[in-house]
């Protein structure tokens, strides 16, 4: 096993033992740090230090709490064609690490220009430039410079909420309290629920997420290529 899944599987306390827990206690101090950075961060947006910067049509970020995927790709065209079919002009901002989620939104959807670059403002501006009139944001729920009309949050049915910790110590990228920022929280895979576990997650998200759209989504193949 590589050091990276190792370190992944006590992030998902799939590890026992004294090794384990000792590795898993110098990470819970890695993540106090992490927490700390968290705070400052938010306090600066809050506060205006750090600028959020306005665009001059609407924006709509679609992301997640945890690390690792929970569909925002394929629900980001989803969003997109969907304004494309109403007769809008989308953009698709992305951060672009040079994986399958860059190539993926090019091929499916030629008629919607996606922008590529860490800078999403500089992104932003380009798009509108170019005639597009709403903004779609992929992976974009923790990047706060860009200001957003509608934040859609995405819950994996597998995963949930981690083990409620942050990273390193677990997979969490923000505190659960940040779903108040959600406008739409979507979980992702819903019918693989049990009636039962269906209730519970959407009470919790609704204890996480007061006044926010509750809405569930299914992963199905759409057609056979070869």
């Amino acid at each position: 096993m590589s050091v990276r899944n190792y370190i992944l599987s006590l992030m998902k306390d799939e590890r026992k033992g004294p090794v384990a827990a000792a590795m898993k206690a110098a990470l819970a101090v890695l993540s106090g740090f992490y927490s700390a950075g968290l705070r400052i961060v938010d306090l600066g947006y809050r506060s205006g230090v750090r600028k959020v910067h306005k665009a001059p049509v609407p924006v709509v970020s679609v992301g997640n709490l945890t690390l690792g995927g929970t569909g925002k790709t394929p629900f980001t065209m989803f969003v997109a064609d969907h304004f494309l079919s109403s007769g809008r002009k989308p953009a698709i901002l992305i951060r672009g690490y040079g994986g399958d989620e860059d190539r993926m939104l090019k091929e499916e959807l030629a008629d919607t220009p996606v922008y590529v670059g860490q800078d999403r403002v500089k992104s932003a501006a380009q798009a509108v430039k170019d005639g597009c009139d709403v903004l779609v944001l992929d992976d974009g729920f923790q990047h706060r410079r860009l200001a957003r009309d509608l934040d859609i949050v995405l819950v994996d049915r597998d995963t949930l909420l981690g083990n409620g910790k942050l990273f390193p110590r677990g997979t969490l990228r923000e505190k659960t309290s940040s779903l108040r920022r959600a406008g739409v929280v979507v979980v992702t895979k819903a019918d693989r629920l049990t009636a039962a576990e269906k209730a519970f997650i959407l009470k919790r998200l609704d204890g996480l997420a007061p006044g926010s759209v509750i809405a569930e989504a299914v992963h199905r193949p759409a057609f056979l290529t070869d």
